[in-house]
This record gives structure tokens, sequence and C-alpha cells, in this order.
């Protein structure tokens, strides 16, 4: 017969699922496959994740939050969130104000790596604006440090939807490596 390869892809829960679609096809049955990934949320281990590069690429748009929405970063922003509303509730309104930049240094400073944390898989393609409407992109892993904090931005949610990845990727396409 003749040799085919598979591809997957989705975006968000799919790529997720995509992802480790082709981990399970390529690592535990042999098949060669490659995988699509848009919006690819943290599914596996980071030994996984750097091993899986030669043939999964994930696509992470600007500030799109589920890239970010691993274990540690949830729990983060929980501990952050519980500090400041600590804040709010002993101190006026302005020394709460005051009080916010210290929480945050003394509950990142907190963080450690977490041996159960997941990590986006395969190689990453990181799009980003550059503030005067260019789009440009850096590649790297599921490492990548601008995955390691949930980044408040007022475009967080809407750098999730498809609209905003097809956009981010048609821009930076003619460039592409």
């Amino acid at each position: 017969g003749r040799p085919y390869s598979i591809a997957v892809t989705g975006h968000s829960l799919g790529a997720g699922t995509a992802c480790l679609l082709a981990v399970l096809l390529r690592e535990d049955i042999g098949i060669d496959v490659v995988a699509f990934g848009f919006a690819t949320p943290p599914v596996i281990g980071k030994d996984a994740a750097l091993r899986c590069k030669p043939y999964i690429l994930s696509v992470v748009h600007h500030t799109d939050v589920i890239p970010r929405a691993s274990l540690r970063n949830l729990l983060l922003l929980s501990r952050l969130m519980d500090a400041v509303l600590q804040l709010r509730q002993n101190q006026d309104e302005e020394s709460a104000r005051e009080g916010v930049v210290d929480a945050v240094k003394q509950v990142v400073s907190s963080a450690h790596e977490t041996p159960t944390d997941l990590y986006v898989p395969g190689k990453v393609c990181y799009i980003f604006a550059d503030g005067e409407g260019d789009y440009h992109s850096a590649m790297h892993d599921g490492t990548l440090p601008m995955l390691a904090t949930i980044m408040p931005s007022t475009t967080l949610l809407v750098d999730h939807l498809a609209t905003a990845y097809a956009t981010a990727v048609g821009a930076v396409q003619p460039n592409a490596h």
C-alpha cells in the first residue's frame, strides 16, 4: 500500500485534543502524524511538550489567556485575586491601590514551577502586535517566558477568538521562514 501521513488541527480545546491525539498516534502507535494547534492550552508535561517539537506546531496569539492557563498560572491568579481582595477589605481605596504592586511581587516571588504543571506542546509560534498595527512572530517552545504568566490585558479574551488568529496568522504568513 501507499504510505499516508495524518495532519490534525484545532482551536482552543480542539487544539489541545489534536495535539494529544498526535502524541498518542506517533509515540504510542508509530503513525506518522503532524498537528497544528491554534490557541493550544497547556495539556502536556514539560518533557513531552519539548519532545514533540518535530511534529507539533502550536500558534499563540498575543495576550490570549488560554495558552497561559497552566495549573501554576491559574493558582497564581487565584492567589493574586485573594491578596487584592484582602487589600480592598482591610484598607481604604488609595492605600489598597498602592499595596497592589507589593502584593503582585509577593505572590509572583512565592511561585515555583510545580512538577505537575502543564505546557503548550511542540514548537510554539508566538504572534504579537507591536502597537502600530504590525504583527510579528517568534518561534520557541512551551517554555516561552511569555506563557509563564497571565498578562492582564483588555485583549486577553478577544485575542483568543478564531477570527483574531486568522488575522494574525494572515498578517505574519508572508514573513514566515
